[in-house]
C-alpha cells in the first residue's frame, strides 16, 4: 500500500495529510518544530504578519475545511481606504489599470514588479497601493502587480457597489483550526512526528530509498512517495546537506537557490501596549498609511499588532534592517505618533520569533512571497518519487493569502500521486471571460453614467420652461441663419 512522507507540518504539510486521509491513503508527517502550523501558528507575542485572511476568495482552503469543526466566520471591521482623497487623474488611471491593461496585459503584467508598475502613479497612489499590497502580500515591491490589481479590483467594486467588507467570512485569528486539522489526523491514525529534523535522503534507481529522522533511518518503500512540504530556508538547508542527485534534483543548485531565497520575505511583528481604547475589537486599519508602510491591527484592551514587512527602507542612511532594537522601537513610535497621534503608545514589544543577531534582524519565520522576476517553480525533478510543494508551487499568479495557495499545493500534489482526484478550483485570471467581464465593467459603468448624465441634462432641459424657450429661440436664430446663407 502506497505511503506518503509529508517533511513538513506547516499549512501545506497539513493539508496534504487531510486530503491523504480522505483518499485513504497511508501518510505520516514529520515536523521539525514542537509546534505543528508553521508560520501560522500563533502563540503569545508572535503573531508575526497580522494581515488579512479573506475566506472569499480562497474555495480551496474552505473546501479543505469543510469537514473541520472550526468556527471560520467572524465579522471584522475594516476602516476604510481613503479613495476620495485621491485626484480625478489617478482615479482615471487606477480605473484602466484594473479594467483595461489588467485584463488585455494579464501574461506580461504576471512578471512585472509592483515597484515598477506603480511608477505610473503619484506618489500619494503609489503608497496607498503599496500598502493594501503589504496586507495581501507582505513583500509589497517585488511581488507580481497581477496580485494587487486583482485585489484592487475587488475592493474598488465593493467600495462602489455595497458597504465594503459586511457580511464576509474571516478565519478567527487563533490555533483552533490548526488543533482541529492535528485532532482529525490523530484519529484517523496520522501520526505527526514533533521536533523531528530529517536529513540524509539516501536514492537508488532515481527513487528515495531511506531518509534519517532524528538519527533515526526509515525506509522509503518502491511506491511510496516523499514530499518536501517545507518554507524555501528547510529545503535549502536539506538540499545543502543532500547527495548530488537530491541536490540537483531540480536544476543547478545555485540558481534554484538563488530563486528560492529572492521569494522570500521577513517581516516583524510588535505588540503596542497603549490605554487608547478602539470602538470595536478586531479592526484592521486600512485608512491611514504609514511612512514605514506598518500594518495595523488593533485586537482588544489597548493592544495593537503591527508588522514592519519593509526592512530595506532606509532612514538617515540606515537600513531598518540593521537597526538596533531600541533604535528601531524609536522609529516606529515616531512613524505611529505622526500618523496616528490619538493612539497613546505606552509600551512596545517585538515578537520573539525575531532578533538583532549584532548586524541585522533574522526572522525564525521568513516565508515564501512570490517575486515576479522569478515566478513559479516546478515541484517535481528527475527522482520519480520526490516532490516539494509550498506557496511558490501553485498554478496562478494571483495570490489573496498564502492559506489558499498552500491548500492549491497540497490539492495539486496529491492529484499528482492519484488517480483518484480532489477538486482544485483554479483562480485563473488569464482565463478569456473572466478578463473580458472586467474589460465589459470597465467600458460599460463609464457608458452607463455619461448615459445617465445625458438623459439628466436634457430632462432638465425639456421639463424648464424658461431653458425649453432660450433652447427653441437658439433653434430658430440657427435656421434663420442657414437661410439666408443659402441666399447668398
Amino acid at each position: 500500500m502506497k505511503k506518503v512522507h509529508i517533511i513538513g507540518g506547516g499549512p501545506t504539510g497539513l493539508f496534504i495529510g487531510l486530503l491523504c486521509k480522505q483518499l485513504n491513503i497511508d501518510c505520516e508527517i514529520y515536523e521539525k518544530n514542537s509546534y505543528i502550523g508553521g508560520h501560522h501558528h500563533i502563540e503569545l507575542e508572535t503573531m508575526h504578519a497580522p494581515r488579512c485572511i479573506w475566506l472569499n476568495e480562497m474555495i480551496n482552503f474552505r473546501n479543505i475545511l469543510n469537514e473541520l469543526d472550526v468556527e471560520k466566520k467572524m465579522i471584522t471591521q475594516y476602516k476604510n481606504i481613503n479613495y476620495d482623497s485621491l485626484s480625478y487623474k489617478e482615479h482615471l488611471k487606477l480605473w484602466y489599470s484594473l479594467f483595461f491593461d489588467l485584463p488585455i496585459n494579464y501574461n506580461k503584467l504576471k512578471k512585472t514588479r509592483s515597484c515598477e508598475y506603480l511608477t505610473f502613479f503619484d506618489n500619494k497612489t503609489r503608497s496607498m497601493l503599496l500598502h493594501i499590497n503589504t496586507y495581501i502580500a507582505a513583500e509589497s515591491k517585488n511581488s507580481p502587480i497581477t496580485k494587487l490589481l486583482v485585489a484592487a479590483t475587488f475592493l474598488n467594486i465593493q467600495s462602489t457597489m455595497i458597504e465594503r467588507f459586511h457580511n464576509n467570512s474571516f478565519l478567527n485569528l487563533n490555533n483552533d483550526w490548526i488543533k482541529s486539522i492535528e485532532r482529525i489526523l490523530h484519529r484517523n491514525n496520522v501520526n505527526i512526528h514533533k521536533s523531528t529534523i530529517v536529513t540524509d535522503l539516501k536514492v537508488r534507481n532515481n527513487k528515495v530509498i531511506s531518509f534519517n529522522a532524528n538519527g533515526i533511518f526509515h525506509n522509503v518503500k518502491n511506491d511510496d512517495e516523499v514530499v518536501l512540504a517545507m518554507d524555501p530556508q528547510g529545503i535549502i538547508k536539506l538540499l545543502s546537506n543532500s547527495d548530488k542527485m537530491v541536490k540537483y534534483n531540480w536544476g543547478d543548485f545555485i540558481d534554484f537557490k538563488n530563486k528560492l531565497m529572492m521569494s522570500t520575505y521577513k517581516s516583524i511583528g510588535l505588540t503596542l501596549i497603549t490605554n487608547t481604547y478602539y470602538k470595536h475589537d478586531n479592526t484592521w486599519f486600512f485608512d491611514k498609511i504609514t511612512d514605514l508602510n506598518l500594518t495595523l491591527y488593533y485586537q482588544s484592551n489597548g493592544r495593537y499588532y503591527i508588522s514592519l514587512c519593509d526592512l530595506d527602507k532606509i532612514i538617515e542612511g540606515k537600513k531598518l534592517e540593521q537597526m538596533k532594537p531600541k533604535e528601531l522601537k524609536l522609529e516606529i513610535i515616531k512613524d505611529m505618533n505622526k500618523t496616528y497621534p490619538e493612539i497613546n503608545i505606552q509600551d512596545i514589544k517585538i515578537h520573539n520569533d525575531a532578533w538583532y543577531d549584532g548586524e541585522k534582524w533574522q526572522c525564525s519565520h521568513t516565508a515564501c512571497a512570490q517575486d515576479a522576476r522569478v515566478g513559479l517553480f516546478e515541484p517535481k525533478g528527475n527522482i520519480e518519487n520526490l516532490q516539494f510543494r509550498n506557496s511558490l508551487t501553485k498554478g496562478r499568479t494571483f495570490i489573496m493569502t498564502t492559506l489558499e495557495t498552500c491548500s492549491e499545493s497540497a490539492i495539486s500534489y496529491v492529484n499528482s500521486i492519484s488517480d483518484t482526484k480532489v477538486e482544485h478550483y483554479k483562480h485563473d485570471y488569464s482565463s478569456l471571460p473572466k478578463r473580458l467581464l472586467l474589460l465589459l465593467i470597465g467600458i460599460s459603468i463609464p457608458l452607463l453614467i455619461l448615459y445617465i448624465l445625458y438623459k439628466s441634462v436634457y430632462f432638465i432641459i425639456t421639463s424648464n420652461k424658461f431653458l425649453t424657450f432660450i433652447n427653441s429661440w437658439v433653434l430658430f436664430k440657427e435656421i434663420k441663419k442657414r437661410k439666408k446663407k443659402k441666399k447668398l
